[in-house]
């Protein structure tokens, strides 16, 4: 008996070899056809890597002729290990430049876990082709470092009477099935070459809607005129805008008042602080609030497309009027002056002298008069002069009258409107100045920016950079009370500022620089980057959407006014003018003279004939 239990079982195995190698070359059969359908199928014009385990490697190699002489895209491919043990550029592993293909048969959550460990692993578009009908697709779907892609698709061998044949899925995390439970796969049906010809085919938008879930937001409500508290609530521009998307989407989102360390966002030790921390370990999905958009961010989380960008400004103490008892003096430069002056003496001498040695006319006090009341715009009576005199004072008097025209009104705006001198405005200008820069630390990466910044101007700034930890009471009265001596300027983001100075009243005494340190966006999202990118884009073209932002900024709507100015000092080239025009009179006299000379030369010799 016991030697028919082994005969038996020997025959078994026979029996099992001889049916696993056919099918097994069924198999192959079936991945390499449709593998190959895939990549010059919809995926025909991607930069493709395929990331392969080792018995996958065996079945299918992603060096076939055809594959390999695909017209537009290139082919990369490496197994799991030698993927983990090599370093790859971050543009393989992030973004849509390539789309990585992982082929395995058994469930590759080691190779998961590590690319989640770190955030270089963040692929726009993902696919994942499992040769194992005995894989759990919906736990590989499930996992997080998955649901980092933006558009995902699957393929997984099933058993169809008796043949072997690929089912297509993706993931809609948000959806919910006909019992209630999340659809983290959503399959497509089996795989058909014409139905999923086109890569829009594939790859459909897996958040256009949300099923009513509800977020957490990363928030701080701190922010004015993008957030702010209003009777004990959350408000402002970007919480407004991220309700109507809110509604579009079907979901809901619950608003943190402030992060709980009350950081903004930024690396200390290595490590992400405030909003930044809240969305890589504290269980939150997006941030709303005003976030610049620099290269530590843009490596660690995803962004939409900022809808409004303005950059850091500069708030300084307005100087004091200057003095009233020489605004006389203020219409003119002082080489406008010296040009006045100058010119007045030269035709004063010139005109005297010309005269005295032509006409033989002693009266140089007279000439010089003449010449003098042209610039004090007084009539003057002209009698027996020669005719190219006449002509030399019609233009000087002509250029005369610009000259003190414009001399004239501008010393009303002076009368009327108080002067100051000369303030920054500029980057450069607000570097080479005496002022000091203050900024609250409440983990802005701007003061690490500034070291570090090559440019020469910013450099500077950063060496008269003083900073002050953030005060829950009053973070800013520091930074005012050294604004209010002259000694500082304060940093932050521009609409905020203007809200700051209108709320502590310092309209009067201060005024915000032109030149900002720009960039920046506002929203800012954590693992849910695909859901929002295209509707906030479409936000940020839509009528709504401004009136959102203008309502929000109504708080420094005012702002224009604040920029009080006295008018500026005439230039010797705004009227360079007038002194052309002298300059014409000149040489129109010169001719006039010669030709009066030339007449008196020939009137004696025309007598003696």
């Amino acid at each position: 008996m016991a030697g028919f239990t082994l005969l038996f079982a020997f025959y078994f195995c026979l029996l099992a070899g001889a049916s696993f190698v056919p099918r097994f070359e069924n198999n192959g059969e079936v991945i390499q056809e449709t593998l190959t359908q895939l990549v010059s199928g919809p995926l025909r014009e991607d930069n493709l890597f395929f990331l392969m385990d080792s018995k996958a490697e065996r079945v299918w190699r992603p060096t076939s002729t055809y594959v390999l002489q695909r017209p537009v895209a290139s082919t990369l491919s490496s197994t799991h290990d030698r993927f983990l043990s090599e370093p790859y550029p971050r543009w393989v592993t992030s973004g849509s430049v390539v789309t990585p293909v992982v082929v395995f048969f058994e469930e590759p959550l080691v190779l998961l876990d590590a690319l989640g460990a770190g955030h270089a692993w963040d692929p726009t578009h993902l696919v994942l082709v499992c040769l194992s009908a005995e894989a759990n697709m919906t736990r590989i779907l499930g996992h997080p470092t998955v649901q980092r892609s933006e558009f995902i698709f699957a393929l997984q061998t099933v058993r169809r009477n008796g043949a072997t044949v690929f089912e297509a899925s993706t993931s809609l995390p948000m959806n919910k099935d006909s019992r209630g439970r999340s659809l983290v796969k959503s399959p497509f049906g089996l795989w058909d070459p014409r139905a999923f010809s086109k890569r829009r085919n594939i790859f459909p938008p897996r958040f256009s809607n949300f099923g009513g879930q509800e977020l957490a937001l990363a928030t701080w409500c701190d922010d004015t005129p993008y957030l702010y508290t209003r009777d004990g609530e959350c408000t402002g521009a970007n919480v407004e805008a991220f309700r109507m998307i809110a509604n579009k989407l079907n979901f809901s989102f619950d608003i943190q008042m402030e992060p709980a360390d009350q950081n903004w966002g930024s690396i200390e030790n290595g490590t992400w602080t405030g909003m930044m921390a809240d969305l890589e370990r504290n269980g939150k999905h997006i941030a709303i609030n005003y976030f610049l958009l620099n290269s530590d961010r843009a490596r660690d989380f995803d962004f939409t497309y900022p809808y409004h960008v303005e950059g850091f400004a500069f708030m300084i103490h307005l100087p004091p009027p200057l003095p009233n008892w020489n605004r006389v003096l203020y219409p003119f430069s002082a080489g406008m002056w010296g040009a006045v002056i100058a010119s007045t003496c030269l035709v004063a001498t010139s005109l005297a002298f010309l005269l005295y040695r032509v006409d033989g006319a002693p009266d140089v006090s007279s000439t010089i008069v003449k010449v003098g009341a042209g610039v004090l715009r007084q009539s003057v009576v002209v009698r027996c002069s020669p005719e190219w005199a006449r002509v030399w004072l019609c233009w000087w008097w002509l250029a005369a009258i610009i000259i003190s025209t414009a001399y004239t009104g501008k010393l009303i705006a002076f009368l009327t409107v108080p002067a100051y001198p000369k303030r920054p405005e500029t980057v450069q200008e607000l570097a080479d100045s005496h002022i000091r820069l203050w900024i609250c630390d409440y983990g802005n990466f701007v003061p690490s920016a500034l070291k570090s910044s090559s440019h020469p101007a910013l450099a500077r700034l950063a060496d008269k950079l003083d900073m002050d930890p953030y005060d829950n009471d009053d973070p800013y009265s520091t930074g005012f009370a050294r604004l209010r001596k002259g000694t500082h300027a304060v940093l932050e983001t521009f609409s905020y500022l203007g809200y700051l100075q209108l709320q502590t009243n310092l309209s009067d005494i201060s005024y915000i620089m032109k030149s900002q340190v720009r960039g920046g966006g506002v929203l800012q999202l954590g693992q849910l980057q695909g859901a929002f990118l295209l509707w906030t884009c479409g936000l940020g073209k839509s009528l709504c959407l401004r009136h959102i932002e203008a309502t929000g900024s109504e708080l420094s709507s005012s702002r224009g006014s604040l920029y009080v100015r006295g008018g500026g000092v005439l230039q010797l080239g705004q009227l360079q003018g007038a002194f052309l025009l002298w300059t014409c009179g000149l040489g129109i006299s010169a001719l006039v003279f010669l030709a009066e000379f030339l007449a008196d030369r020939c009137r004696p010799l025309s007598t003696g004939e």
